[in-house]
């Protein structure tokens, strides 16, 4: 034998002696990948549904920050300052099914995502807080004047 032939032959007969070692088992194809641990990502669960809805809620009412103060503008009222939309997050009502948006000052307002709405957490008929009443167009936020 050549020397490049026995380097060669060392590593061969070692794989060879691994395989080898490794026994008879007469596993079909099928058996291995039945026992094979899959990395897939598990479906979304009503969870992870909700805190989409409540990231989308999140930029919805961000969105709103340049009506809100074209409303105001046109209305005399004061505009709303941005740290409200800017710092805004979300918290889920799971009882209620709600999703909250949580302004920067730490006021709630349910969404409708379905109306691309919001309202007071008393309901669309409720009180909406006073800074959203007179600062904002009354059919993205909905509710009663505060008086």
């Amino acid at each position: 034998m050549t020397a490049r032939l026995r380097s060669l032959a060392a590593p061969v007969v070692l794989a060879v002696a691994l395989l080898g070692a490794c026994g008879d088992d007469d596993e079909t194809a099928a058996e291995v990948e039945a026992t094979t641990t899959t990395t897939e990502s598990p479906d979304p669960g009503p969870e992870d549904d909700m805190d989409a809805a409540g990231a989308e809620a999140v930029a919805l009412f961000q969105s709103y920050e340049d009506e809100c103060a074209a409303h105001a503008e046109s209305t005399g009222n004061a505009v709303l300052a941005p740290s409200l939309f800017a710092d805004a997050t979300f918290e889920l009502d799971d009882a209620l099914g709600e999703v909250r948006v949580i302004d920067g000052s730490g006021t709630a307002l349910v969404v409708d995502l379905e109306t691309s709405t919001f309202h007071s957490v008393d309901g669309p008929e409720g009180e909406l807080p006073p800074s959203y009443s007179f600062s904002c167009p009354p059919e993205l936020f909905v509710g009663t004047l505060h008086g």
